[in-house]
Formats: C-alpha cells, structure tokens, sequence
C-alpha cells in the first residue's frame, strides 16, 4: 500500500478511536490539545496531494470533523467536499458521501460501489468505505457479511484499477440491553428519515436554481 494512503487511514483510524465518545467540538475552529509534531504535519501536507473518497455514515461525520481540526491546526490545503447529493469537483481532494442506512450494511457496500462509478470525470485514486458498529450487531451473521464485502471489493478492484481501495476497522460500542438498542434504533431510523428529507430540498434547491446536483 502507498505511504500516502498508509498515512492518511492511520489519522482516520486513530480519530474512529474517540468518535464513539462524547461529542466534542469539530471541524476547523476545533483545538488540538497539544502541538503536532513536524512528521505528522509532512504527512498531512504528502496526503492533501491526493484525491480521495471515504463512504461513511454517521460516525464518519465526527471522523471527518477531526481531520479537519488536524488540517486547521497544520495549516494545510486540502479541500473536504460532501457530494452526497452533488458532483465531485476534479484536482487534489478528500471527497465523501453518505451511503446506504445504517443498519443496513450490505447496501452501504452496494452504495460504494454506485458513487464511485458515477464520480467524472477522475475516479480517485485512493478509497474506502467503514461500517458503524450499528451494522453489526450480536445476531448478525459476521462471515455471510465479509464474504459479500470481499467479493464487492474484488469487483469494484477490478472494475477501477487505478483506484487503490483500503479498508476499515467497524468502530466498537459498548453492549446495550434490548430495551437500549430497541431505543436506539428508533432513533437512528428517524434520523436517517430527516437527513433523506434534508438531502432531498438540498436537491430541489439545486435544480431551481439550475446548479449541478
């Protein structure tokens, strides 16, 4: 694997660690508790060459919000561009989207495969996607689901081969009672219905005013 894209999942996997804690603040105007160190700041700088796409949910929202900060804090150019329901812009960027529902997971692994083969004109050059720990629950049959991701990847490998696909680590919770995950659920359910409905007059709004969508 690339140094490159070796650097840039090491920060993405050591923001999952406290993306399942309490919310803090994130994006650019967010602190860092201590300075960065001169490697790390290279690392970045070596990274923002790139174009990139992560598929997330929820989770990746607080992942993405710490990299920012990391960005801020370096003082490093690289464009972080949601196009869940827009086009992604060409040169150097971290691109992403929302896909599929939580709960879901083997249509996140679809949804994937679907944005990046719609992405024009570039296709990136590094990408991955992360389940949340919401898709894999005690009940869930665990080898059924890497199988289907394996033989997904494999596809989408051979299918884009300038695009080098990394992989991520499901972010752990902790256990909860049936009463907490009925709870939860609910929830989640509804806040994927009031994000379709946001995404959706975001589209609308875009049409009208005859921007690309």
């Amino acid at each position: 694997m690339p140094l490159v894209f070796a650097a840039l999942l090491g920060f993405l996997l050591m923001l999952v660690a406290t993306a399942c804690g309490e919310p803090k603040p994130s994006g650019p105007e967010a602190s860092l508790e201590q300075p960065m160190d001169k490697e790390t700041v290279e690392a970045l700088k070596q990274v923002a060459g790139e174009r990139v796409f992560f598929g997330h949910q929820s989770v990746g929202g607080n992942i993405l919000g710490g990299l920012e900060s990391l960005l801020a804090a370096s003082g490093t150019n690289w464009a972080v561009v949601d196009i869940t329901a827009g086009q992604a812009p060409g040169g150097p960027a971290l691109l992403h989207a929302r896909i599929g529902e939580n709960g879901t997971p083997t249509g996140k692994i679809d949804d994937f495969g679907r944005a990046i083969a719609k992405m024009t004109p570039a296709k990136p050059k590094f990408a991955f996607m992360k389940l949340c720990y919401v898709d894999v629950r005690s009940d869930a049959d665990v080898a059924k689901l890497l199988d289907y991701y394996t033989k997904a990847l494999t596809k989408l490998k051979s299918e884009h081969p300038d695009t080098t696909f990394g992989h991520v680590t499901v972010p752990l919770a902790p256990v909860l009672n049936r009463l907490q995950e009925s709870r939860q659920a609910v929830h989640w359910r509804a806040s994927q219905k009031g994000r379709r409905q946001r995404t959706t007059r975001r589209v609308q709004r875009a049409a009208a005013q005859g921007l690309p969508r």
